[in-house]
């Protein structure tokens, strides 16, 4: 397996889908599950190529999140683990909120910045 994009985000999705690159796309995943998820890769041997937490908006305010990582290696990295383990301890230190309610320009807004803050990472490792 390649390099990965994993992600809640149709947008990356939609944009990024033509890119060499795998893609795991949760659409039903929260922040949090996603966060999980590379956490689970990290532990199966992945490297985090962006950081988990890259925008300055509050993880309880964004629903979106995407994350790239590396190959898969036969040992985990110690690095990445640290770092996304010390990402899931903030998300969780945040009041959870129900983004449901977000109205239907809010999430656009969301989605484009999630795509915004990734994109260039992207760019720059492929």
């Amino acid at each position: 397996m390649q390099n990965i994009i994993i992600t809640n985000n149709p947008l990356v999705k939609e944009r990024i889908s033509s890119i060499n690159i795998d893609m795991l796309y949760f659409e039903d995943l929260s922040y949090f599950d996603i966060m999980l998820k590379v956490r689970d890769l990290v532990h199966s041997g992945h490297t985090l190529l962006t950081h988990p937490i890259v925008s300055s908006i509050k993880p309880n305010v964004m629903p979106y999140k995407t994350v790239v990582l590396s190959q898969k290696k036969i040992t985990v990295d110690f690095d990445s683990l640290e770092l996304i383990d010390n990402a899931l301890k903030l998300v969780e230190s945040f009041e959870k909120r129900d983004h449901k309610r977000l109205t239907e320009s809010a999430k656009e807004d969301l989605r484009l910045i999630d795509y915004d803050c990734i994109n260039g990472s992207i760019l720059s490792i492929l």
